[in-house]
């Protein structure tokens, strides 16, 4: 081989080096866009969280409201207090206070086959402070996952940055 070819070859790795540096800097820097994104929302969820429990609260009335007209949410809502043992919103008083009075469904059962009327029949504390407690009982777990899943991008960035700056200390000949 030639040494004019060798030079041309020298030259191409250099100059794909040097454009591999610069993608290394674009790289670090989308993955710090990333954390600093998933930072925020998770500030973001901590800072609303009582809008969030508002807004479950109102979901969750409207939920009922719809409950026999909308075969799909009725659906939701027997699945969630038969799994959840729980009736109505805040108590299974909710069902027949609701405007105009609903029954109270088969899904507040304890066992198969009831009688919804019978109080001892039937699950009396509201699914709200269940699903809140659920939530309140697991923040650890997912406060931890978020953590895990925020902790990725650093680690690229940091990788990134190291990258950088060895292929910048690194000193490259100038080929004649």
């Amino acid at each position: 081989m030639s040494k004019r070819l060798e030079t041309v070859a020298t030259m191409t790795c250099m100059k794909t080096l040097l454009m591999l540096f610069n993608f290394i800097f674009w790289y670090g820097a989308f993955l710090a866009l990333v954390a600093l994104l998933e930072l925020g929302a998770g500030a973001s969820i901590y800072a609303y969280r009582t809008n969030l429990n508002e807004g479950f609260d109102q979901g969750l009335n409207e939920s009922m409201a719809a409950y026999g007209q909308d075969r799909a949410m009725s659906s939701h809502i027997d699945t969630m207090q038969s799994t959840l043992h729980c009736c109505g919103n805040r108590g299974y008083t909710d069902w027949p206070n609701m405007n105009p009075p609903k029954e109270i469904p088969l899904s507040c059962c304890k066992q198969s086959e009831c009688e919804p009327d019978d109080v001892d029949q039937i699950y009396t504390d509201g699914c709200y402070n269940r699903v809140l407690d659920f939530i309140n009982g697991n923040i650890g777990l997912v406060a931890g996952t978020a953590i895990g899943v925020a902790f990725f991008p650093l680690v690229g960035i940091f990788l990134a940055c190291c990258l950088a700056s060895n292929i910048n200390k690194a000193e490259y000949e100038q080929v004649a």
